[in-house]
């Protein structure tokens, strides 16, 4: 993501994958679940910040049980809320991505996330030309026709 925005600073965050730690698999296998978390911590032991969409079904799941192994600050941000369900993937890529890029040095001390009304159709749609164009020119124009 620095890349995107010719980064040179430090990234002091991580990423949690939203695919291993959704809520079905909270319920049947919690403690993959605690597991996946753990070894990612171990591996990113450099980073202060580990980002995770969906985080919140983890902690009202398993939050006593990763407390009891692995103590952390928990910081649930309130953000912008899509009124659907389809723009939900667009939402979550815009808040990591600004996280990333513009907030992790400030955060948690100025924490200016408080704004709950969904984004415009323009915002929404300068989303998904900024990530469909960087898609296309970094994975699509490798494919052979």
């Amino acid at each position: 993501m620095l890349e995107t925005r010719g980064g040179n600073k430090v990234n002091r965050c991580a990423f949690i994958s939203p695919s291993e730690i959704q809520a079905t698999i909270c319920e049947s296998n919690g403690e993959g679940v605690l597991s996946y978390i753990a070894d990612a911590m171990r591996f990113h032991k450099d980073k202060r910040f580990f980002v995770a969409p969906y985080w919140q079904g983890v902690v009202a799941r398993l939050k006593e049980d990763i407390d009891t192994t692995h103590p952390m600050k928990w910081t649930l941000v309130e953000c912008n809320q899509q009124p659907s369900s389809w723009e939900c993937n667009f939402y979550v890529m815009r808040w990591m991505f600004e996280f990333v890029l513009t907030r992790q040095n400030e955060f948690p001390n100025k924490n200016n996330w408080n704004d709950k009304k969904p984004f415009m159709n323009l915002v929404l749609n300068e989303i998904i030309i900024m990530w469909s164009s960087r898609f296309e020119s970094e994975y699509l124009s490798q494919v052979p026709l």
